[in-house]
């Protein structure tokens, strides 16, 4: 029952939209010393469970023990004055030492999700994650707002990987 529950959940976070037949592999490593902090979600492939989402971020937090996080992922329902919804967790990089392929598991393990951090910024400012799957595409950026130019850098750089931007929404932002 349990895994017929995680499979619910998993479909439930990524299948509202199609992104990409076939997620790209990750370009590039990542220092793991870059994914500590709070990443703030600039774009977004709608999905149920990020639906009337604003301010959404995810803030990774070293645990002590080797390739582990906490993750404490937040968003304020319908406005950036709704109430929060936090969900914390836990995540395991599975792939060092490139450290651009993680398990992301909320809810003592209820919803398990692999994502990978298909590009990013030279500067580790912004970063592309992504479901090996396709479906789910973000880009998550180090501060609240991004440049006009970077932002649309970034885009294009979506695009580029396959996804269809044309599909993405985008959150009210909260200041840093």
């Amino acid at each position: 029952m349990r895994v017929f529950s995680t499979l619910i959940l998993s479909i439930a976070i990524t299948g509202a939209s199609v992104a990409f037949a076939a997620a790209p592999p990750p370009v590039r490593p990542f220092a793991e010393a870059q994914i500590a902090g709070k990443w703030f979600e600039i774009a977004r492939t709608p999905t149920s469970m990020n639906k009337g989402c604003q301010g959404s971020t995810a803030t990774w937090t070293p645990t002590g023990r080797t390739h582990k996080y906490k993750v404490a992922v937040a968003c304020y329902k319908g406005a950036l004055d709704g109430p929060l919804k936090l969900m914390k967790g836990g995540v395991t990089v599975l792939n060092p030492p490139d450290n651009n392929r993680v398990r992301m598991e909320l809810m003592g393990g209820l919803i398990s999700q692999e994502y990978w951090i298909i590009d990013r910024a030279d500067d580790y400012s912004w970063l592309i994650l992504g479901t090996p799957g396709g479906r789910y595409v973000s880009l998550m950026s180090r501060d609240s707002q991004m440049t006009p130019v970077e932002r649309q850098a970034a885009l294009t750089r979506v695009s580029e990987l396959g996804y269809d931007a044309s599909k993405l929404t985008y959150p009210e932002q909260q200041k840093n």
